[in-house]
């Protein structure tokens, strides 16, 4: 039986960490904004210093996530993986539709809060509240348990300050031979590109420009960004998921058993275009990652 470390709670099979669990403010309480966490990011070759309080933290994750699972996600997951870490599992979407799908795997979740553990546990079979940003120590790693066949990151390195350091991290504990299936948002669909035309950049509570997102990535470059930096890692799948704009056409070409065809059509053609996110899959043949 695995032994939670010092400084863990376990909460029937599954642990959360106090020790890196980010500090909450109770609502309408005052707080005092003081520095706690300073990193340097590029653009450009420019070197960008960032300073988040920890109210700041908190305030970029406040509501638990929850939808109905990412097919295109789920599609990628290849048979016979028994061991998975969601990392940014939310509600326990993603693992709820992957014990349908794959009977028998054992899955493990990553969230920030204990609201999502909550909605989440009935879904998995450990889960582990932790700051990803700064909260990946070797003690919180090895409360993991044994290593993994596949790391699940389905729109969490967006929220990130520094993604490919989450991946390295993560990666010390996945089978050499695993797997790793990552999806990021798309900023340039074509969403995007019309409020951007009009002049218009608003954050917004959810979608591509959600107000949390610290990172954008495009369909094109989400390999370059996510995968290519790291030795060892080796892309094998990239899939869009999107619509094509038809506006009120969509009910004539959805009476004609039309509307999948344009759909999946325009993705091929120009998936930067058209699809809302990127979503890969690649293998891991074991070399260092830090």
């Amino acid at each position: 039986m695995h032994r939670a470390p010092i400084g863990h709670r376990v909460i029937g099979r599954r642990v959360a960490d106090r020790g890196i669990r980010p500090a909450r403010s109770a609502c309408g309480e005052s707080s005092t904004r003081r520095p706690q966490t300073r990193y340097g990011l590029h653009n450009g070759g420019q070197r960008l210093d960032v300073t988040l309080t920890d109210q700041d933290r908190n305030t970029r994750f406040a509501a638990p996530y929850v939808n109905a699972g990412n097919d295109v996600v789920l599609s990628l997951v290849p048979a016979g993986v028994r061991r998975i870490l969601d990392v940014g599992c939310g509600g326990g979407d993603n693992a709820r539709e992957l014990r349908a799908t794959h009977l028998g795997v054992e899955i493990v979740g990553l969230t920030h809060s204990d609201e999502e553990v909550a909605i989440a546990r009935p879904h998995l079979d450990a889960i582990h509240v932790v700051d990803l940003d700064r909260g990946l120590t070797d003690a919180a790693l090895e409360a993991w348990g044994a290593p993994f066949d596949l790391l699940l990151f389905s729109h969490v390195l967006e929220h990130m300050i520094d993604p490919l350091a989450v991946l390295r991290r993560c990666l010390t504990r996945l089978q050499p031979g695993g797997y790793v299936v990552i999806a990021v948002p798309n900023v340039l669909e074509w969403r995007t590109r019309a409020k951007f035309l009009g002049g218009s950049f608003v954050y917004t509570e959810h979608g591509i420009l959600d107000r949390t997102h610290m990172r954008f990535f495009t369909y094109e470059t989400a390999p370059d960004e996510l995968v290519a930096p790291i030795a060892g890692l080796t892309l094998l799948e990239r899939r869009p998921r999107g619509s094509v704009p038809l506006g009120p056409l969509r009910r004539v070409v959805a009476a004609r058993g039309l509307w999948s065809a344009i759909d999946r059509a325009g993705l091929r053609w120009r998936p930067n275009l058209f699809s809302r996110e990127a979503a890969m899959l690649a293998r891991w043949d074991g070399a260092s990652a830090q």
